[in-house]
């Protein structure tokens, strides 16, 4: 494979080259006593490195790069950031490089080491996405469990960020925001856009007037949502369409376009109509959702209050018209799982975070390390490797790993891989 500029940096910072016995191009010995720390901003590639150079000892910056000549072709000899390298490491002095003040910068030509290019070939030639051979004698568990936390933190920041920037268009109006956000998570991903749409064509000064009555929070959201029949089969979906009618005509209701949920490829119990009606039964059931989520002090009181029972309607539909046998509609523990993962305990450290309040954001992270991890496919790569997997902190963290490194092959930047790479040069 070619070797770029960055794999010729992790060759310097971990020393996955011939180091013994070195010359630089002009023939001086040099040892490495130390390569530097990695600059991940603009400037040379290595700061504080100390290196000696005859018997002379240098502290400076070290500047990587695959042919001597790209420090011309990159500008660096304009650039006054440049001019405290003390070393140039390439794999190839096609050209010599000078200070702008027309001394020689000493070069170093490295040779690679072959267990390195071959496990870069070796990566490069796999398809599986997960294409480390990492495995728990690799890495100690304390180690893999303290970067899993890192990244399982970084998941939940990411997932926060929506979060503040819903609070700044609404002027920190937590309990809108809370519903908005409640709404998508009833959405599951498929829906989720469309359930965000339907809470705001419902605002909460609206639900609060109306949420006495089930039914008739039934007839608002669905009939919102644009799903509600224009002729019921039932007794109870004829009295939903009647409800509607006075409701629309109440407050001058505009419903959206039933064109936009989805139900195509969905399971039945992931269906858009039975989202609604659980959601609307949670409504229903709570007058202050938002301080009652925030003062539980486990997920099984979360569990307890959320997995409500949708009217007696649903028990044998998962969407109008169509009746089947009859069937528990509570959300099941995997589903309520999902929402307090990913709407609630970020909610909860931004909250926490925004009202000062630690301990929020500490019972956030608890609750996360109460709940089983998730069992997906990118949980059971990892289990099949022979890791222990504790918790969801566990599970989002391999998510966001997955997202960010390994479906994007960017096995060079993870701290997993790099770990495998400083291990070959030991």
């Amino acid at each position: 494979m070619k070797i770029s500029e960055h794999h010729i940096q992790l060759a310097w910072q971990y020393r996955l080259f011939h180091y013994k016995n070195l010359r630089t191009t002009c023939n001086k010995p040099i040892e490495i006593l130390h390569p530097g720390y990695i600059n991940k901003d603009s400037g040379p590639d290595f700061f504080q490195a100390r290196i000696r150079i005859d018997s002379t000892l240098w502290v400076g910056n070290v500047e990587i790069h695959n042919r001597s000549s790209e420090w011309y072709e990159h500008n660096h000899h304009k650039d006054s950031s440049y001019e405290n390298v003390i070393l140039h490491v390439v794999l190839k002095e096609d050209r010599k490089v000078l200070h702008r003040w027309g001394e020689p910068i000493p070069c170093l030509a490295i040779v690679l080491l072959p267990k390195f290019t071959d496990k870069l070939d070796s990566w490069q030639a796999c398809n599986n996405w997960l294409r480390c051979d990492i495995s728990p004698d690799k890495i100690s568990a304390v180690h893999f469990h303290f970067i899993l936390q890192r990244h399982a933190i970084s998941r939940i920041e990411e997932k926060s960020q929506a979060m503040i920037h819903m609070l700044e268009w609404s002027l920190n109006d937590w309990q809108h925001v809370f519903y908005y956000l409640l709404a998508r998570s009833f959405g599951f991903r498929i829906n989720s856009d469309a359930m965000e749409q339907l809470a705001r064509s419902v605002p909460l000064k609206i639900l609060y007037k109306e949420r006495s009555s089930l039914q008739r929070l039934e007839a608002l959201y669905f009939g919102q949502s644009g799903l509600l029949p224009t002729k019921g089969d039932s007794t109870w979906e004829k009295g939903l369409i009647e409800e509607y009618k006075f409701l629309q005509n109440k407050y001058e209701l505009k419903p959206l376009n039933r064109g936009m949920w989805k139900f195509m490829r969905t399971r039945p119990y992931n269906f858009p109509t039975l989202r609604i009606a659980q959601f609307v039964s949670l409504l229903s059931s709570s007058t202050h959702l938002l301080s009652q989520t925030v003062e539980k002090t486990k997920v099984s009181e979360l569990e307890a209050m959320y997995q409500v029972t949708p009217s007696e309607y649903w028990l044998r539909h998962f969407r109008f018209g169509k009746q089947g046998a009859v069937k528990s509609k509570k959300l099941s523990k995997n589903s309520m799982n999902s929402i307090v993962i990913n709407t609630i305990i970020p909610f909860m450290m931004v909250y926490g975070d925004r009202l000062n309040r630690q301990e929020w954001k500490e019972k956030g992270i608890r609750w996360l390390e109460s709940i089983t991890y998730e069992k997906n496919f990118i949980s059971k790569t990892w289990s099949d490797r022979g890791f222990k997997l504790k918790h969801a902190m566990d599970s989002q963290a391999l998510i966001s790993l997955h997202h960010h490194y390994c479906s994007k092959h960017r096995c060079l930047e993870c701290d997993i891989g790099q770990i495998l790479f400083k291990n070959l040069g030991r």
